[in-house]
């Protein structure tokens, strides 16, 4: 799954990955949580603002968990299961 979070205001300083003392725990605490997920985090420079990016891998199916067949086979067609 990726998931992408852009602005056009000033962005942030250059080189700034969420390392710095300034970026306080919000940005770091994110980090931490997709690296326990297995996932990384980018933040691109897109001047004027920034793009963070999460890539988190997908969690593997359980046998408990319904598929994307049985969910058209119990009629809930209209549900996206990705």
């Amino acid at each position: 799954m990726v998931l992408e979070v852009g602005d056009a205001g000033r962005g942030m300083s250059q080189g700034n990955s969420g390392s710095s003392p300034k970026s306080g725990v919000g940005i770091r605490g994110m980090q931490e949580r997709v690296r326990l997920l297995n996932g990384m985090m980018e933040f691109l420079d897109t001047g004027p603002g920034t793009l963070v990016r999460t890539k988190l891998p997908r969690p593997p199916q359980t046998s408990s968990e319904p598929g994307r067949d049985d969910l058209v086979a119990a009629g809930k067609s209209g549900v996206n299961a990705d």
